[in-house]
């Protein structure tokens, strides 16, 4: 099947995009990007929805900037989409919150990207798409597994997630370069794919070498992952109907000042479970604690997990001021009041 069929179909099956939504598509200038700026072009008419472009610069490339920005605003002219850009410091902000280059440009694009989306006319549903590709999605997915990962990371990265959606997940990198040499597009090469001191240059290195062993080795890994996906929401759904058949939720004056929130789990069903169950109820009872995950790892929910083979007064703190303790036949979450402030000065 054609690839812009199969990017089309992908879109329609999943409702990617519906007629009215307004759509803002993060162009770098690259094959990908330049790619998926064809392909939504080509559907604006049939799907009804309104397209512009953002070009964002991190602030790290100097004179290739300039020209990225260029390129990118004529091809947005090119094929009549509104182009807007923005200027962000990512080496700035690696420095001051202490990441990496890559990470820090990453969070700080996909902030523009929100703030531009959020601020175009219109009523309809609001969608950012980006360009990755089934090759990403296997880079993605070998970096979670390198880097240790639970089911819920090497699922990969989603088709849509929120406002983001990625309508290329199914079709691969070169495809995407046939795709623009069979209508004569160009693009721009960005130099630091080629530097090997970036993460996710060292990571396709290594799928160049497994290519040397299976052809189709991206394929199959991102077939994987869709497998992994499938089984992380069956997961993720009987976690969520387990919590919501025993959990008891507490909050407000009934319970001690400097607790906010407290949920209970019975012991006995809980230990009931199959141990990767028991992970996905732990992480479901988490949340419906409203506790912030993103600063949460594996080793945290093995400590949690460990708790419950344990006797009754055993203790754990946990990240966010959160504790966990095992009280006669129950397991007893905590979320302390202090967290709710700590989330107001993480935004401030």
């Amino acid at each position: 099947m054609d690839a812009a069929l199969r990017v089309r179909k992908f879109i329609e099956e999943r409702e990617l995009i519906r007629s009215g939504d307004i759509v803002l598509l993060g162009l770098s200038g690259g094959a990908d990007s330049v790619c998926l700026l064809s392909m939504l072009s080509g559907l604006r008419e049939r799907l009804s929805f309104s397209l512009h472009a953002c070009h964002v610069q991190h602030g790290i490339r100097g004179e290739e900037a300039v020209r990225d920005l260029r390129f990118s605003r004529e091809m947005a002219e090119r094929f009549s989409v509104p182009f807007l850009w923005e200027q962000v410091d990512a080496p700035g902000y690696a420095g001051e919150k202490r990441i990496g280059i890559e990470e820090a440009a990453r969070i700080l694009r996909y902030r523009a990207l929100r703030e531009q989306l959020s601020a175009l006319p219109g009523t309809g549903r609001r969608r950012i798409a980006v360009a990755h590709h089934r090759d990403d999605q296997a880079e993605t997915v070998l970096h979670h597994l390198i880097r240790g990962s639970g089911l819920r990371g090497l699922r990969g990265m989603e088709a849509e997630r929120e406002a983001l959606i990625r309508p290329l997940l199914c079709i691969s990198r070169a495809e995407i370069l046939a795709e623009l040499q069979k209508k004569g597009l160009p693009y721009i090469v960005d130099s630091s794919n080629e530097d090997i001191k970036y993460t996710r240059n060292h990571i396709r290195s290594l799928l160049t070498l497994l290519r040397e062993d299976n052809a189709r080795a991206a394929e199959h890994i991102a077939e994987a992952a869709e497998l992994m996906g499938e089984a992380d929401m069956l997961l993720r759904e009987m976690a969520a109907a387990f919590t919501e058949r025993h959990a008891v939720l507490h909050e407000g004056e009934e319970l001690p000042a400097e607790v906010c929130r407290e949920l209970r789990l019975p012991l006995p069903a809980l230990r009931a479970q199959q141990p990767l169950l028991q992970r996905y109820i732990l992480m479901e009872a988490v949340r419906r604690l409203d506790t912030p995950l993103q600063d949460w790892e594996s080793v945290h929910f093995k400590a949690l997990s460990a708790l419950l083979g344990k006797a009754g007064g055993a203790h754990l703190d946990l990240p966010y001021q959160m504790s966990a303790e095992i009280r006669k036949k129950e397991l007893l979450l905590r979320r302390n009041r202090e967290t709710v402030s700590m989330k107001r000065r993480r935004k401030l």
